[in-house]
């Protein structure tokens, strides 16, 4: 199951590289072999994780562990979130209200 997993992992670390999804949807400049610390830090995760699988009572989180992993790295190399993001600019608005940074406009009746 794990080894599955990693396998799964690693072709999609080859497609998210050598078919160049960049956030934003630029492909000019991302076409490129894998580094070799992206698989080797993959084989290092998931071998522990299988390490981990050893035991019975462990087998099933560590299935977990990697398929979200697996998630993970798919949900990554899709192209990123828009800049401006109104809940987290709304958050920071607030934030800077309750700090004191800035007062509210006045409101006219």
């Amino acid at each position: 199951m794990i080894g599955a997993a990693w396998a799964v992992e690693v072709a999609l670390i080859f497609v998210r590289d050598l078919g160049g999804n960049t956030p934003g949807g630029d492909t000019s400049f991302s076409r490129r072999p894998p580094y070799p610390w992206e698989l080797l830090s993959s084989a290092v995760i998931f071998g522990a994780l299988l390490a981990i699988s050893q035991s019975e009572t462990a087998r099933r989180p560590a299935a977990v562990v990697a398929w979200g992993l697996v998630v993970a790295t798919f949900i990554g190399g899709q192209e990123a979130p828009p800049k401006g993001n109104a809940a987290l600019d709304a958050l920071g608005s607030v934030s800077k209200f309750l700090s004191g940074g800035y007062a509210p406009a006045q409101v006219k009746p």
